[in-house]
């Protein structure tokens, strides 16, 4: 950053990566113009075998195209709502693989679970309130930690703090409106996607989420409950999101016939 601040503004082009927004922030402060520009648009440049220099001289091309497409920076709230998605969705995968753990070893002694998380959380608060099933003491200890850790995943708090920001955005309560697309969903797209003015035309912002992904989040509230691979959608939060907003709530949602 040292060698930045002491260059004449400049412009400065970038791979988008995890990263390069805070450093694009950082740069613009200094009154440089950064661009950051998707891996996938920065690979056609690349003549020769992937080395630092090949991807800077790539990159350099790139940046001097006057087609060329580019990310908008992540603002620092945008990439705080998303730091809050992707906790959420850690939980979840993880509270549904150690539920499911927990099912198949004691399936192994005749014990059954029923399907879903919400019920092997209830048979691990039984558990945890002395009733133990009739298995060796050994997996009883095991059985413990186990329970003691899926009882502990509690995921609530993060929708709280998702419901509380959709209250104050107004395009996440914008796109609440939606049929089919609640606080979670909105929160994810806004973070994801920030400013729409970038997009010149829908075609262009189709390619954030994928265009399925976008077609099933239009018709979410009257498709039928089934499962749609969506192979081109780039955010896994928001395709998880999009893809489940439907399926909630079309039983509470009607259309004028």
């Amino acid at each position: 950053m040292q060698f930045f601040t002491n260059l004449e503004p400049c412009l400065i082009g970038m791979e988008a990566c995890g990263s390069s927004h805070y450093r694009a922030r950082e740069l613009s402060k200094l009154g440089h113009d950064v661009r950051l520009i998707p891996a996938n648009y920065v690979k056609p440049y690349v003549k020769r075998g992937k080395s630092d220099a090949n991807d800077a001289e790539a990159i350099c091309e790139a940046v001097t195209r006057p087609t060329m497409r580019f990310a908008a920076i992540k603002s620092a709230e945008q990439q705080a709502v998303l730091f809050l998605h992707r906790a959420r969705d850690l939980i979840v995968r993880q509270r549904t693989k150690l539920s499911n753990m927990l099912r198949s070893l004691l399936a192994e002694f005749g014990v059954i679970i029923q399907q879903g998380t919400g019920a092997a959380v209830k048979y691990a608060k039984d558990v945890l309130e002395g009733e133990k099933p009739a298995i060796p003491e050994f997996a009883i200890d095991v059985l413990s930690q186990f329970s003691h850790q899926l009882v502990a995943m509690r995921f609530r708090w993060h929708e709280m703090r998702m419901r509380l920001h959709s209250k104050l955005g107004k395009r996440v309560m914008l796109l609440r409106t939606i049929p089919g697309v609640g606080p979670v969903t909105a929160s994810a797209i806004v973070a994801t996607v920030g400013d729409a003015k970038q997009f010149v035309h829908s075609t262009v912002f189709q390619h954030v989420g994928g265009q399925q992904c976008w077609t099933l989040l239009a018709f979410a509230a009257i498709a039928p409950p089934i499962d749609i691979k969506i192979p081109t959608c780039h955010h896994r939060c928001m395709k998880i999101f999009v893809q489940n907003s439907g399926r909630q709530d079309q039983n509470r949602i009607t259309f004028p016939v």
